[in-house]
């Protein structure tokens, strides 16, 4: 613990404020991020695509139902 000149103390405060996130980690923790999304948003469109093609088939069997019930009683 000696005197410590200006310009050291200077270059101390430099240093702190120039370290930051690495820009490689920056970039693997947006890609990552990206790559989450993605997948959320791929998991949603196929959801609604199986929720869409049920109840398409449940509209197909309904309308089955339905013309059986009036050909029975048209019978």
């Amino acid at each position: 613990m000696g005197i410590r000149l200006d310009w050291e103390i200077e270059s101390e405060r430099e240093r702190m404020q120039e370290v930051g996130e690495d820009p490689e980690a920056a970039r693997r923790r947006r890609r990552a991020l990206r790559r989450i999304i993605l997948f959320t948003a791929f998991l949603i469109m196929i959801g609604a695509c199986v929720v869409g093609l049920v109840l398409l088939r449940l509209q197909q069997v309904d309308e089955i139902f339905r013309q059986n019930l009036l050909d029975t009683v048209e019978n």
